[in-house]
C-alpha cells in the first residue's frame, strides 16, 4: 500500500499571497483614517483663520461706521485700509447715493487673515451695512 505524501510547497504560495492580502487591506485603511484626520485638522485651522478674518472686516465697518456717524464724511466715497498686529488687514468701502431727497449710506468692509505677500493659504471675508 502507498501513501500519498501532500505537496507543501502550494500551501506555502497561498499564505504568503493572504499575508500580502491583509496587509494591502490593512494599509489602505490606515491611509484612509490618515487622510480624513489630516483633512480634519486642515478644515479647524482654517477656521481660526476665518474668525480673524471676520474680526478684521467687523473692525474696519465699525471703524468707517465711527468716521462717518460721529466725525462725519461728506465725500461719495471713500476706502481706508489697515493692518492689525495679528496678520489680519481690512479693506473698507463707504459708498453714499442720494435717491428722494434720501441720503442711504452703504458700507462694505473686506477683512483678511495672512495678508503678507506671497501668502498661498488666506482667508478673506466680508461684512456690509446700509442705513439711511
Amino acid at each position: 500500500m502507498a501513501f500519498h505524501i501532500p505537496n507543501r510547497k502550494s500551501k506555502k504560495g497561498i499564505t504568503l499571497l493572504l499575508v500580502i492580502l491583509i496587509t494591502t487591506s490593512l494599509m489602505s485603511i490606515a491611509m484612509a483614517v490618515f487622510n480624513f484626520v489630516i483633512t480634519e485638522l486642515r478644515i479647524s485651522g482654517e477656521l481660526s483663520d476665518s474668525f480673524y478674518a471676520i474680526q478684521s472686516a467687523d473692525q474696519g465697518l465699525e471703524k468707517m461706521l465711527y468716521l462717518d456717524r460721529v466725525i462725519g464724511t461728506r465725500s461719495e466715497s471713500s476706502v481706508i485700509s489697515d493692518a492689525i498686529s495679528n496678520g489680519a488687514c481690512y479693506t473698507t468701502t463707504i459708498t453714499k447715493s442720494t435717491v428722494a431727497s434720501t441720503t442711504i449710506t452703504t458700507i462694505q468692509s473686506i477683512g483678511k487673515y495672512q495678508c503678507t505677500a506671497g501668502s498661498l493659504r488666506q482667508s478673506t471675508r466680508s461684512l456690509q451695512t446700509t442705513y439711511q
